[in-house]
């Protein structure tokens, strides 16, 4: 048996060339071949459904909870310039000096905010309030007033769980120099969490919480998998707010294990499929390769 011999020109004779692969490819051994492919295969498969993380997905899962806290970011963002707004705080100042001209402004804040519950309004000295006086949730409801007389603005937060919550931020009414008094703003938590719940492509994928500093946090929308021994959670605050996005990813993440995974599987499968199809070819073929070339040359030249 005899490997068909390559004859150059001067050129590349690709046809020459495509026979003598097309020899060699054939007296593999379709056993090997398909032994090699199924192992790749099932290694594959392994490190697709129990391997390690890899920096690619941990990337890939960074981005979309991103996208998920610019949806949230938003809805706060809203609340927070309509607090803000120069209409908003021209109608608290009259109605801190002009009580009964509290409903323009609730009327004006539902117009801007159609989820509102209530509008209150605190007088500039905080010191004589008490935590018990402003029940239900009345520490929260004090330290908020704090932090707003502090920074003219606190952050967002929800108060209680089920139908008894409400979404809150207190704003500063005047300027540091000139403050008429303390506005504080409840709203429906529904729009907020709605808003979480619609950028998801699967529910329990991104966790929803609210930070609440030594305390425990509350927990508004949770993982649905807690994260294995080789991941843990990591979490994105959301600006203007107590809230954060939760998500996990993978320690100590490969960068190459990413694409190896699918390299390893079409190599596999490559293999696999070469080996079945030398084992079925027909047999004619198998006899072609086995004639001896220089045999075909001497008829020839007869």
């Amino acid at each position: 048996m005899n490997t068909p011999k390559m004859k150059f020109g001067g050129n590349l004779d690709w046809r020459v060339l495509l026979d003598s692969l097309v020899f060699r490819i054939g007296h593999l051994n379709p056993y090997q071949l398909m032994g090699i492919g199924s192992v790749l295969v099932v290694l594959a498969a392994v490190l697709i459904f129990t391997g390690g993380p890899s920096q690619a997905e941990n990337d890939a899962t960074l981005k979309r909870a991103q996208q998920v806290m610019g949806q949230v970011s938003g809805h706060v963002q809203n609340f927070r310039r309509v607090l803000e707004d120069q209409q908003v705080q021209e109608l608290a100042m009259l109605a801190a000096t002009e009580p009964d001209k509290l409903s323009n402004l609730r009327q004006y804040v539902s117009g801007r905010i159609p989820d509102l519950i209530e509008i209150d309004l605190f007088p500039t000295d905080l010191d004589g309030l008490r935590a018990t006086d402003l029940d239900p949730f009345g520490y929260a409801v004090l330290d908020m007033l704090l932090v707003a007389s502090e920074s003219g603005l606190s952050p967002a937060q929800i108060h209680g769980q089920g139908e008894t919550s409400y979404l809150a931020m207190a704003a500063r009414v005047g300027d540091p120099e000139s403050t008429a008094g303390y506005l504080l703003v409840k709203v429906s938590p529904d729009a907020l969490v709605s808003a979480f719940k619609t950028v998801l492509s699967e529910s329990g994928f991104f966790a929803l919480d609210q930070y609440n500093g030594r305390f425990k946090s509350t927990m508004i929308s949770d993982l649905a998998t807690a994260p294995g021994s080789s991941e843990h959670v990591v979490w994105l605050q959301i600006p203007s707010s107590l809230f954060r996005i939760g998500f996990i990813q993978g320690v100590n993440a490969s960068s190459s294990l990413g694409i190896l995974r699918p390299v390893l599987f079409i190599l596999g499968l490559l293999l696999l499929t070469l080996g079945v199809m030398l084992k079925i070819r027909p047999p004619s073929l198998h006899m072609e390769f086995e004639e001896d070339p220089d045999t075909f040359e001497s008829s020839a030249d007869e």
